[in-house]
């Protein structure tokens, strides 16, 4: 009985540690000279939300969503589309995304399913999506045809 349990609480488990093992600060941003808006530290977690096995989870986690989450922190600007200074992000915001992956790294789908207060955030976050692609494909021995991603940007 006690075996079983465990079994169950096996996926839940290998789920925390995906998030708790990709949920990296990303680096606080610099001002360069001239530059009088304010900036704020931003965190990136991501979340494989697809159903797959706990052998390409694990197989993922340490060859694939590294190379996304790099790819996604270097494209996060908090710039809006058509400007090209920065607006002033409010601290405290946050964006839950969900992007659906082709095995090619392709973005299929993108939904925002929480978005901030702040618009420019919202934006900010989306367009990074959207700039990263495509993302590196999926290592060989990934079967699926596509994986979802849960992707939740905050600015602290």
């Amino acid at each position: 009985m006690r075996l079983r349990t465990h079994r169950r609480l096996l996926p839940a488990l290998l789920a925390a540690a995906v998030v708790l093992a990709v949920v990296l600060p990303l680096a606080a941003q610099t001002r360069t000279p001239g530059q009088k808006w304010p900036l704020a530290r931003h965190t990136l977690a991501i979340e494989i939300t697809s159903k797959i096995t706990s052998a390409d989870r694990i197989a993922l986690t340490k060859a694939w969503l590294p190379g996304v989450h790099a790819q996604l922190v270097t494209n996060w600007r908090p710039l809006l589309p058509g400007t090209t200074s920065p607006p002033p992000i409010h601290p405290g915001g946050i964006v839950v995304l969900r992007v659906r992956i082709s095995p090619r790294g392709l973005v299929r789908h993108l939904a925002v399913l929480r978005a901030a207060h702040d618009p420019a955030l919202t934006q900010s976050v989306e367009g990074a999506v959207k700039s990263s692609g495509p993302f590196p494909p999926f290592p060989p021995r990934i079967a699926a045809r596509s994986l979802t991603l849960r992707l939740t940007f905050e600015a602290v």
